[in-house]
């Protein structure tokens, strides 16, 4: 027999689906399918219509239908705030939660700028691509500020310094649109703040074009630890080299000059976390770099990448 099968294993049979379908016609009015359901359909996302949305399903309409700007309807469904629809179709075993619309934006980048974590949580458990090539949801999650979200990719290990195809990375959004609190995180986490992109601006050239001064206060404390610490483990490596060019040190003169240099006691808790992150930081092999000679990417409806996309003429 013939069944609809949802992602927790269980089945409807398709005699029941047939009662439900015609319950929901009487109950939601959705049109009849015939000229425009792919219409009905997209407009029942943006309506968070989830019966709706069910009832064209249950009627033979292809769930991983793309609208004319290439968005899955999960996308859409996430961009417009359309939960219940979002729920609804992550429900499905056959939706594709990987899909790119034309500006190469997938459901997890939208849920990540909008900051719907629980759907995020459930597009990763589907295998959502956290490390896709190019702009990431990382990226995404750093411009809207949403440190849980921020902290739910790092966890599953979306790469810190991922490259937009104009080699911008998320704490360079961060600086620009987020937060200090999302600034910071990225910081403690590892970020590299004297990256550049195309254009020749550091994360800290980004925070100052938007006049954020918050933010370019805790880049630049960030980057005088950082050139603190540079500093004293390059006292040691001299020190390590006086040591072999002079052998008349005892055992124990060698041994304290060799010995690892405590970090700072007054170093904030959180730089010395920052250390051991940029110690660990492994970059995933599926993070590639963008293609050279990647064309002119379209503005996104968030606006978060017209004004750094094209490189200096």
């Amino acid at each position: 027999m013939k069944s609809f099968k949802l992602s927790n294993g269980s089945c409807i049979p398709a005699s029941l689906c047939s009662i439900l379908v015609a319950l929901l016609l009487s109950l939601t009015g959705v049109k009849p399918l015939h000229a425009a359901p792919i219409d009905d359909y997209f407009t029942a996302i943006k309506n968070d219509n989830d019966g709706a949305v069910v009832t064209l399903l249950f009627r033979g309409l292809d769930v991983n239908t793309v609208d004319a700007q290439g968005r899955h309807g999960l996308q859409i469904a996430l961009a417009e705030g359309s939960l219940k629809v979002a729920k609804t179709l992550l429900d499905l075993t056959s939706t594709q939660v990987n899909t790119k619309s034309q500006q190469d934006e997938t459901p997890l980048m939208m849920a990540a700028i909008k900051g719907h974590l629980e759907m995020a949580k459930r597009i990763i458990k589907k295998g959502g691509d956290v490390n896709k090539t190019g702009w990431t949801p990382l990226h995404y999650a750093a411009t809207g500020g949403h440190i849980d979200m921020m902290k739910l990719l790092l966890a599953e290990h979306a790469y810190i310094d991922a490259e937009s195809p104009n080699k911008s990375t998320p704490i360079m959004l961060a600086a620009m649109y987020g937060t200090p609190e999302a600034v910071e995180l990225l910081i403690v986490e590892g970020a590299d703040l004297l990256l550049k992109n195309e254009l020749g601006l550091t994360a800290l050239d980004f925070a100052k074009q938007a006049d954020r001064n918050d933010i370019a206060k805790v880049i630049e404390d960030a980057i005088r630890w950082d050139e603190k610490e540079a500093a004293k483990e390059a006292a040691k490596a001299d020190a390590k080299k006086m040591t072999v060019l002079n052998p008349s040190n005892t055992l124990d003169e060698r041994n304290k000059i060799s010995a690892p240099i405590d970090v700072d006691a007054a170093s904030p808790p959180r730089y010395q976390l920052r250390l051991t992150n940029q110690l660990n930081m492994v970059k995933p092999s599926s993070q590639k770099l963008p293609l050279q000679g990647t064309a002119k990417e379209p503005e996104v409806q968030t606006n978060i990448r017209s004004e750094f996309d094209s490189p200096t003429k």
